[in-house]
């Protein structure tokens, strides 16, 4: 008789264990070594995560889910007007101290190959949940340009603040702070700065 699936919350809770064995060894963390500290036979983690990688998948998901859920709710209630502010403050909530990842686990999934591809599937994730929130407090079709333009740059945010976290060190507050900052001043509406400075020559041409 086959066993029955993990349940998402035993899931979460091996993740969690993989995570702590990740911020620690990093990358180099062996296999044997994820195996032992999931509480898993190595035959039950491989049935459960293709490759040693995903086993961060699920902590990553659940991340995913509380900025998904925030954005939602404060879509749908009478508090900030802006939606920039909206994804902002579920930032910061959804990634507050205790529940954004170890700075170490962080950095692995913005550098280590393996990791980052994982990350980046969830990021990929965040804005198709998203479109849908976005869009009914945008008032606009789910299929519009606006909604899916809204929906990436409010992941390109929570990219660019976990990006904040690891290389700077800041808070989750204060890096969704700097990355809406940066949003608001519209780098790609700005006209193009001519700087000719150290510039290569142009082919052919002899300076």
């Amino acid at each position: 008789m086959p066993r029955p699936p993990m349940s998402a919350e035993t899931l979460l809770e091996v993740s969690r264990r993989c995570a702590q064995v990740l911020a620690r060894d990093g990358a180099g963390a062996s296999t044997k070594t994820l195996v032992a500290a999931s509480g898993l036979s190595e035959r039950t983690f491989f049935r459960c995560f293709q490759t040693k990688a995903e086993c961060i998948r699920p902590l990553l998901e659940d991340g995913y889910r509380r900025f998904v859920s925030e954005v939602s709710s404060r879509c749908g209630n009478g508090g900030d007007s802006s939606l920039l502010a909206v994804v902002t403050v579920a930032f910061a909530v959804a990634y507050a101290k205790d529940s954004a990842p170890d700075g170490e686990l962080a950095r692995l999934l913005v550098e280590a190959p393996a990791y980052r591809r994982i990350w980046l599937e969830i990021n990929d994730d965040t804005a198709a949940s998203l479109v849908e929130p976005l869009a009914s407090a945008l008032g606009v079709p789910t299929d519009s340009f606006e909604a899916r333009i809204a929906a990436d740059q409010a992941t390109s945010l929570a990219v660019t603040a976990m990006r904040g976290i690891v290389r700077s060190g800041l808070s989750a507050t204060d890096a969704a702070n700097q990355a809406a900052e940066a949003i608001r001043r519209q780098p790609l509406l700005r006209e193009k700065q001519t700087n000719t400075r150290g510039a290569a020559p142009k082919e052919g041409i002899t300076p």
